[in-house]
Order: structure tokens, then sequence, then C-alpha cells
């Protein structure tokens, strides 16, 4: 809560904070990488808005990567490069392709809980309890969906590039295609033969697909991308508005209202 409201302060006070303090950014660097999830994506933020953001961000960077699944702080760590790829993409120009393969294989394609989760009979869980959550079912979950986040942040830095440069414009269609894949399929990405890893549980899969349409709409806002939602990419949305989970259909909606009416989409 503190580094929540230290973040909105400095976003609006930005010039009249102190980052020459160099206990002040040694402790940001290390909330950012040592902390629980909401504590490393904060410290993160903040970090971003300092003079030597960039030095400081390679440093989170480079003790953070390569990725490995096995660390405790794994969804911290999807977090940290969301935020990078949203606020100071550049830093990881080397790292992408990398980070985008891992991240896919070892998340969003694989399961560590597979079916019914014992004694969870809903189909939704809340943002702020999921991200609070000691449930160890539900890690992997976090991860799911912050890596859905991460590759939007990717997308979002290379749409200036999409019109003139084949291999953003590739990446583009390829993770589009997976969102609109996720949708299409009610959130489910393994296929049936795969027996160590499907099905993916139920209140995944109401989360996965609801996020995959929350980041088509907010990708839905850059021009660049747009060409790539086509008439039958926006069929497949018609699902969410339709979705059997109440709370799927509320959070699109209200979320595809507010962009129209504002002139964002």
């Amino acid at each position: 809560d503190t580094l929540k409201t230290l973040y909105k302060i400095i976003k609006v006070l930005k010039d009249d904070v102190d980052f020459d303090d160099s206990f002040f950014m040694t402790k940001l660097k290390d909330l950012a990488i040592e902390g629980v999830i909401l504590t490393a994506k904060y410290a993160t933020k903040i970090l971003s808005f300092a003079k030597d953001a960039q030095e400081l961000l390679t440093n989170v960077k480079n003790s953070i990567l390569p990725l490995n699944i096995q660390e405790k702080n794994f969804a911290s760590r999807i977090v940290i490069l969301m935020e990078i790829f949203r606020f100071h993409p550049q830093i990881l120009d080397e790292d992408s392709t990398d980070i985008v393969t891992y991240v896919i294989r070892e998340v969003l394609l694989t399961n560590e809980v597979t079916g019914d989760i014992e004694g969870y009979t809903t189909d939704w869980i809340e943002n702020n309890s999921l991200i609070l959550s000691d449930n160890e079912n539900f890690k992997s979950l976090n991860c799911k969906i912050f890596t859905l986040k991460l590759l939007t942040n990717k997308l979002r830095s290379i749409a200036p590039d999409v019109a003139r440069d084949d291999l953003s414009k590739n990446f583009a269609e390829r993770n589009l295609k997976l969102f609109f894949y996720i949708i299409a399929s009610g959130g489910e990405l393994i296929a049936e033969q795969n027996t160590e890893y499907y099905p993916t549980p139920n209140v995944y899969q109401t989360k996965l697909r609801c996020y995959a349409g929350l980041q088509v709409l907010k990708l839905a806002k850059v021009a660049n991308l747009n060409d790539f939602i086509t008439p039958s990419n926006i069929i497949k949305l018609v699902n969410l508005v339709e979705d059997e989970c109440l709370s799927v259909r509320a959070q699109f909606l209200e979320t595809l209202k507010t962009y129209i009416s504002n002139e964002l989409i």
C-alpha cells in the first residue's frame, strides 16, 4: 500500500522526488527483485521515473534473467518484465525473444494443476484476492495472467514498427491470434491428448478468456495494431458478451463501453 501510494504521488510530482538518494534507490531495487507481486510491481514502476531509470532497470533485469519457473518469486519476475516492457522496452531488446518464448512454453502451455481444484467450487476469483492469495493452486494462474499482460505491453512497445518491420508484424499477428484462440477455446490452451497438462482448471479458463478479451481491447486502442483485428476476430468477442460467467460478461462489457464512450476505440 505504501509503494502504491508513493507511485501515485511520484507520477504527479516526479520533479520533486530525490532520485539521487542512493539508499532510496537501492531499497527500491531490492524490493523489486525480492518482493512479492505487488511490491515488485510498484517498486519497478517507481524506478521507471528515475533520471537514470535505464541503468537501474537494467540492473534489475540482469538480476532476474534468465527466467526460471522454479524460483519462489517467479510471478514477481514476470511482473517486473511486464512493467519494463511498458515503460522502457528498449532495455529488453536483446532478451525479448527468449522471454516471450519461455513464458508461452513454460507458463501458458503447461499446467501445474489440472482438473477441478479441491475444495474450490466457484468459477471466479477477484483480482485482488487472487494476487494476495496464499493458495498454492493460484500461483500458476497469476503467472498466466501476468504473461498475457506482458505480451500486451510487448505488442504496444513494437506498435510503431509493425508497418515497416516484418519481424514486428509477424509477432503482432501471432500474439493477437493467441489472444483470440484463448477466447474462442473458452480459455483452454492445452490439447486433449496432452494428458500431463489437460484439462486446465475451470477457474483458470474463466480468468484466461476474460483477460484475453481485455488485452484485445487494450490493443484495439493502438491504431497501428487495429489492422490485425479482423471482422472474424471481432465475432469471437461475442463469446465474452454471452459468457456463462457473469463476472466475465460484466468486466468485458464495462471496459468496452468505457473505451467506446471515451473514443479510445
